[in-house]
């Protein structure tokens, strides 16, 4: 395979947008332009890179709501989006991402609450919301998620109980705390 038309890293547009052009690399699999200083919107057009498998826009200036079109990247494994500054909800569309295992939203500014429709990603393993301004209960399906083996979700403002994690064997990492108005307790039994 073409290492040229698979793989874009350590692309450094010093600054700005996101390059239009990255958006009609239809056999892209692979994309990270995280720290490099980019601003602005994600383009929904990213959702059109039907072979994308991999995505990392972390530690950017990325501002605006996270485009519901990500929904359609049928072959993403990981998505990392993590420290910008997105706002709005997480759209729904995200849980159609049936071959995701990572989603990274930590450190953004999204508000609402999480998805119902998270608690179909059945290969997920790392799921990093903290440090949001999520609102709600923890959904108690999103934690029956059994491949997890990290779950991060403080710095939120979570109310009500935290579901059980008893079935999640594989679970290193579960945190909800730190300010959240979760009750109960979270564990193995």
């Amino acid at each position: 395979m073409d290492e040229s038309r698979r793989c874009i890293g350590d692309v450094h547009p010093d600054q700005g947008a996101i390059p239009a052009h990255l958006c009609a690399l239809k056999k892209l699999t692979w994309l990270n332009l995280s720290s490099n200083q980019l601003s602005g919107p994600i383009p929904p057009e990213l959702g059109n890179l039907a072979a994308l498998q991999h995505v990392d826009l972390e530690d950017n200036e990325l501002s605006g709501h996270i485009p519901p079109e990500l929904g359609a990247l049928g072959e993403l494994q990981e998505l990392r989006l993590g420290n910008n500054e997105l706002t709005g909800p997480i759209p729904q569309e995200l849980g159609d991402l049936r071959e995701l295992r990572e989603l990274w939203l930590s450190t953004n500014r999204l508000t609402g609450e999480i998805p119902a429709l998270l608690g179909q990603l059945r290969n997920l393993q790392v799921l990093s919301l903290h440090s949001n301004t999520l609102t709600g209960s923890v959904p108690a399906h999103l934690l029956k998620l059994v491949y997890l083996v990290s779950v991060q979700l403080r710095g939120n403002k979570f109310s009500g109980p935290v579901p059980s994690v008893k079935e999640l064997k594989d679970l290193r990492r579960a945190v909800v705390s730190s300010g959240d108005k979760c009750t109960g307790v979270t564990g193995r039994g």
